[in-house]
């Protein structure tokens, strides 16, 4: 039992006796003057969580005379990790192209699968070799005011601290000193210009929102991401495999047929159990194998989205070879011919995300966001470009429809009812508009 004086901001002091244990390290904690290295600094720490605790003295002084005792707990393994993703602004594309080779053995293996599978492999392999990743450790949020200046001195200064550690002489502290100063005198620069920019931003019109989000960044405080608690009927989900369980539930229930009325439910199975034929009696234009103008024009027409399972994106596309796209241009064709979709394309990543304005917790509050195969997204581009053409030509689309349209618009529907009633009352006559919700 050690009594402990405390106080807190008032100045009033109380007197608290606790059982503690003290934990010397072995490492030195403090830096003086006159002796360069002193282990001065004991921990306090109740005795029942000393067992599951580690002990360990930092080796930055952080511009202070004392190092950082780091304490973590025993059970924790590593920290959070995030999800490695490609840094297409260093990629080595000459590399990528030379190294993403599709050759034409890939496309003619006996199931479309393995093809699909083999062609996957091979671009996401040169992607990895030409195309450096980030790193899986939590991200590091820089305060506004850092920049290049402040970098390259607080480098400086960590080279500096190195060599003292390694050679503690007078010299070597003067210069580390020297190099601290330094980098302290550019900082508070950069502080004091950054302030001025910040109140410079602030008008009439900037909302409170704004100013505090800038505020908390200036300060190195942001908003981290934090995976909610779910509850329904009344349980609590907090582990992350348990929420992604819950939430994919309440996607199947919402998506559940049994929310179609009777009569749908009888034509969607009639139409459902309608036997597709892919045998046409005239060799028409969109049943032909696809040409490489056709895809070309695709991939100029895709823009960088998120890739699907599979890992490919559209920007690995853009930069195969010429026999690398001909040869997918063949695993194309052949899907095509062969009526038999990958198994692999039917595959999607989910992300739920959540509605504005709606609670957190509960998980109908959420919209799914499907991220399905680039490849695929590809194909059935080409596709949807010959059946929209083929529609349009055929005048096969009704008039008056302006939804999912080429140079259309609802807004042109609205202008039509606007005409039409301008022109009854023109002729003093009734007009008859039904509105369908």
């Amino acid at each position: 039992m050690i009594p402990i004086l405390v106080g807190d901001k008032w100045k009033n002091l109380f007197l608290i006796t606790v059982s503690v244990s003290l934990t010397a390290t072995k490492r030195p904690t403090f830096m003086s003057h006159r002796v360069l290295f002193i282990r001065l600094i004991w921990p306090f720490v109740p005795p029942s969580i000393l067992p599951v605790l580690n002990f360990a003295v930092g080796s930055d002084l952080h511009n202070s005379d004392h190092f950082p005792l780091l304490i973590s707990h025993v059970a924790s393994v590593t920290a959070a990790t995030r999800p490695r993703k490609y840094l297409f602004q260093r990629a080595d594309w000459k590399k990528f192209t030379l190294l993403a080779a599709i050759s034409e053995d890939m496309v003619k293996v006996a199931n479309i699968d393995d093809a699909v599978r083999g062609i996957t492999e091979a671009i996401i392999w040169a992607a990895d070799t030409a195309i450096p990743k980030s790193s899986p450790n939590p991200h590091k949020l820089r305060k506004p005011w850092w920049n290049d200046a402040n970098r390259d001195d607080a480098r400086r200064q960590r080279k500096l601290w190195d060599i003292f550690r390694r050679y503690p002489t007078t010299e070597n502290l003067i210069a580390f000193k020297a190099a601290k100063a330094y980098a302290r005198r550019v900082r508070r620069q950069s502080q004091r210009e950054s302030f001025i920019r910040f109140v410079s931003f602030i008008t009439s019109s900037t909302s409170s929102s704004q100013i505090w989000r800038r505020v908390k960044a200036a300060n190195g405080l942001y908003k981290d991401f934090t995976i909610p608690i779910l509850k329904s009927d009344s349980a609590t989900y907090s582990c992350p495999e348990d929420i992604a369980n819950i939430i994919g539930q309440t996607f199947a229930y919402i998506s559940n047929s049994d929310f179609y009325t009777a009569t749908f439910q009888a034509i969607k199975n009639r139409a459902e159990g309608i036997p597709i034929s892919f045998v046409s009696e005239r060799q028409a234009s969109y049943n032909c194998d696809f040409r490489m103008s056709e895809m070309r024009k695709a991939l100029s027409q895709c823009r960088n989205t998120s890739p699907g399972s599979d890992g490919v994106t559209y920007s690995m596309l853009h930069h195969l070879n010429e026999d690398s796209l001909s040869n997918l241009l063949r695993l194309f064709n052949r899907i095509c011919n062969e009526h038999i979709y990958p198994s692999q394309w039917r595959e999607a990543l989910v992300i739920p995300i959540l509605k504005p304005g709606k609670d957190a917790t509960d998980p109908m509050n959420y919209r799914p966001i499907a991220l399905t195969s680039c490849l695929s997204k590809t194909l059935e581009r080409m596709i949807n470009v010959r059946l929209v053409y083929e529609l349009e030509t055929q005048n096969l689309i009704p008039m008056h429809q302006s939804d999912f349209r080429k140079g259309r618009s609802t807004l042109d529907n609205a202008i039509y009812l606007e005409t039409q009633i301008r022109n009854a009352f023109v002729r003093k006559a009734h007009l008859v508009s039904f509105f369908l919700t």
